[in-house]
């Protein structure tokens, strides 16, 4: 009788979430915990690095290690149905390696990365960034459906000066790895308007993303919560210009809800909680 209950039951969708602890909760594993929650779908964590870090900066990182970061991949493979894969801090090369490895042999059928590189407060995430990001490129890209990097991290991984122009830049970027989907955010751009940038491999020209920019301090987390909103999006079935299009509401809810719940005087993170998407 038992076996026949729990066959019947239909299980909520599992987004599994690969990133750093960041002790405010206001980024990282917390973000994407939180962020999956409001939108209705299960995350699963695997935690690549521990974390001390507040609003003046990053003050200490120490990778898990390639066995317990890998132990905790295969234990949550071993017992859920993964609908997506959100990555976020990759800390070291050699995380680098693990992740792909997982990803190779799981195959999950969505897999989101934002490369996040350093922390916005300030201070570097991944030790040796060119090496990090040299394997994260070699390792974790060719599985990757959504990238979501900001302007900055694009020309850092691209390897070009920030004086070529954005544009040709995302489109010689996503064509050299194959990229399905290449979404260029513009939260750290000037400007009144904050848009970002779909490049989509069935199509010539982008899909752009406009909103009013929200006048805050408070948007600590801001792109764990997009790229975890749209992997949860990817993970209910949406399709992925769909999926953006809601994660960037989303994301611009918690933005406003940051700077009306803050938890802190200054530079704060971002609230998710007691949101709906189809608000």
């Amino acid at each position: 009788m038992t076996e026949r209950i729990e066959e019947s039951i239909r299980t909520e969708p599992v987004v599994l979430c690969i990133a750093g602890s960041d002790c405010t909760a206001g980024a990282g594993i917390q973000a994407d915990l939180k962020t999956c929650a409001a939108l209705g779908v299960y995350a699963a964590t695997a935690v690549t690095a521990v974390t001390a870090q507040n609003h003046r900066g990053l003050h200490a990182a120490r990778y898990v290690g390639d066995v317990m970061l890998r132990a905790q991949l295969e234990n949550v493979a071993e017992c859920m149905d993964v609908a997506a894969v959100k990555i976020g801090m990759v800390p070291c090369a050699e995380a680098a390696r693990v992740i792909g490895s997982f990803l190779a042999s799981a195959a999950p059928r969505h897999v989101v990365f934002d490369p996040v590189l350093a922390a916005t407060a300030g201070g570097s995430l991944t030790g040796d960034t060119d090496a990090t990001a040299d394997a994260a490129l070699r390792h974790i890209l060719p599985h990757v459906d959504v990238l979501t990097p900001n302007e900055k991290e694009l020309y850092r991984l691209a390897r070009r000066p920030a004086t070529d122009p954005a544009d040709a830049t995302a489109r010689a970027f996503a064509a050299r790895y194959g990229l399905r989907a290449l979404l260029v955010t513009g939260g750290d751009a000037g400007g009144d308007v904050c848009t970002d940038t779909l490049w989509l491999d069935d199509r010539e020209d982008p899909v752009e993303y406009s909103m009013p920019r929200i006048d805050s301090l408070h948007t600590h987390g801001t792109g764990c919560t997009l790229s975890s909103a749209i992997a949860a999006c990817l993970a209910l079935g949406l399709s992925v210009t769909e999926a953006v299009a809601q994660a960037k509401r989303f994301t611009a809810k918690a933005i406003e809800n940051g700077a009306s719940h803050p938890v802190m005087s200054g530079y704060g993170p971002v609230r998710q909680s007691a949101m709906s998407v189809t608000e």
